[in-house]
């Protein structure tokens, strides 16, 4: 059972509706649908929903939403909680590695294979340490949580994968004449000048 709510409105640069669906206990799941280019192409879209809510056609989960659409959406939403920082990490990995490489993808068609080769390809073709890339999954992760939580999707891909282990900082102690040479060059601008 469905609800028909749901007028486009413009968010960032696309055009989005709002929906929503109840599951078997009456529960209620918003959800939305966006990436248009124009307001008229979105509420082509709200009516071809409504006719298909009428018939019972809508589908719980599995979005037909591609990765790029629902990223900048949730991207949009989700930075508002963060630091500064911390908004330039994320919005430089969806950039120039997520939208280009799984942007086309439909959220439905996203398969933990199809993510793992991601990933790959990151670190052989790109040449991205494993740091980098935990931190392309760990910003793939959080957004696909969220559209999980939406009901876009049954579940999160990147549970099932594995990304890279990032090897574990370890510190070296320097010899005795390691660190004599480099007092000699710490001190070596003190002796000229004097």
């Amino acid at each position: 059972m469905s609800s028909n709510k749901g007028n486009p409105f413009k968010r960032g640069n696309s055009w989005t509706f709002i929906y929503y669906t109840y599951d078997e206990s009456g529960k209620r799941k918003q959800h939305w649908k966006g990436g248009y280019s124009t307001k008229a192409e979105a509420e082509k879209a709200l009516k071809e929903y409504k006719a298909k809510s009428a018939l019972g056609q809508i589908e719980k989960a599995d979005s037909a939403e591609t990765l790029e659409s629902y990223i900048d959406r949730w991207f949009n939403i989700h930075k508002q909680t963060l630091e500064p920082n911390t908004i330039n990490g994320y919005n430089t990995n969806i950039k120039n590695h997520i939208k280009p490489a799984l942007g086309k993808v439909k959220l439905k068609d996203l398969k933990p294979a199809k993510v793992q080769d991601f990933y790959s390809m990151l670190m052989i073709e790109k040449g991205l340490s494993a740091k980098t890339v935990k931190y392309i999954h760990n910003v793939l992760k959080i957004a696909l949580k969220a559209a999980v939580n939406e009901g876009l999707v049954k579940e999160n891909v990147c549970t099932k994968v594995k990304p890279p282990k990032v090897p574990k900082y370890k510190p070296q102690l320097l010899t005795r004449e390691q660190n004599y040479h480099s007092d000699i060059e710490v001190f070596s601008p003190l002796i000229q000048t004097a």
